[in-house]
């Protein structure tokens, strides 16, 4: 999985986060990228066949330091991993966007809340 790429989706922006340091942005999307690639990877562990998954992950013990090895076994064996990977960012986008929206609606909701209550208190 190439950081670059999820760097490219500008899902700090969408999330509201602009305001965080760089060294907060960078980490929330390490931390993104980080959970795309286990998507990701079990999505293309599902695509293998027995076979495929015994010589997957013998490679993986014995080339982990080798990435380049690993993605040349994934183009491959699973022709259709790019496409696998852009759903995955685009299903990971959409939980996440979904996620914060609706943890904005409930502090909206809650200040709303709070803001009725103190009215009434001093009415």
């Amino acid at each position: 999985m190439d950081l670059k790429n999820l760097a490219k989706i500008d899902l700090i922006e969408e999330l509201g986060l602009e305001n965080l340091s760089k060294e907060q942005q960078e980490k929330i999307l390490l931390d993104m990228g980080e959970i795309i690639q286990q998507r990701v990877m079990l999505r293309i562990i599902e695509e293998l066949g027995n076979e495929n998954k015994d010589e997957f992950v013998k490679l993986l013990e014995e080339k982990k330091d080798q990435p380049e090895e690993i993605e040349n076994f994934i183009r491959a064996k699973v022709p259709e991993a790019d496409d696998i990977m852009m759903e995955e960012i685009g299903a990971y986008k959409k939980e996440i966007t979904e996620l914060v929206d609706k943890l904005k609606k409930t502090e909206y909701q809650d200040d709303k809340e709070a803001g009725e209550i103190s009215e009434e208190a001093t009415a």
